[in-house]
């Protein structure tokens, strides 16, 4: 509502704080804000997205995954799915889209984490950032495939074949039911 649209700015200034020479900061800047001298959590990810990446390239898969696993401790949910739903278009920037990007680094961060999980034998870390990825957006193909792959590094193939039926599902695939239970 148009009264109660300038309080939210208002709110949020005040959330922010200031800094130790009591400058705001979320500052107002002819009519409009910017956050200024604080780490964004998308930031904050990518540096250890970032960090995880060179840890992998030494070799270091334990430090790797640490930094893995706290950039996926900051996804809490569906990234932004609030400019998804009608009435909040106005809120996508065609030109920065973060609403598009954000997910999908989540998603291929999960990913990177689930192989290096794998790789050092981790299963219950290697599930823990696929199911991130799902929170992340449930329809997505890839932390399905993932969790088919730690069912099958832990030998679970009932858990596998869930997962399966899933991407089965999730893509809308029908099976014939004249096919067996398990391949040969």
């Amino acid at each position: 509502t148009g009264s109660n649209t300038g309080h939210q700015p208002s709110r949020l200034r005040a959330g922010a704080g200031a800094d130790t020479n009591g400058h705001p900061f979320l500052p107002t800047y002819g009519g409009s804000s910017r956050v200024i001298d604080r780490l964004l959590d998308s930031e904050l990810f990518d540096r250890l997205r970032s960090r995880a990446a060179v840890s992998v390239d030494r070799r270091d898969l334990d430090a790797s995954l640490a930094d893995y696993q706290t950039a996926l401790h900051l996804v809490r949910g569906p990234i932004l799915s609030e400019l998804t739903g009608p009435g909040y278009v106005w809120l996508s920037n065609p030109e920065r889209m973060e609403d598009r990007v954000l997910p999908i680094r989540a998603i291929d961060t999960a990913h990177t984490a689930v192989d290096v999980a794998l790789a050092i034998g981790r299963h219950d870390d290697a599930e823990g950032a696929a199911l991130v990825a799902r929170l992340v957006d449930p329809y997505d193909i890839i932390p399905v495939c993932a969790l088919v792959r730690i069912a099958l590094a832990r030998d679970d193939f009932q858990a596998a074949r869930k997962w399966a039926d899933l991407m089965m599902t999730i893509h809308e695939v029908d099976v014939p039911a004249d096919l067996p239970e398990t391949a040969a």
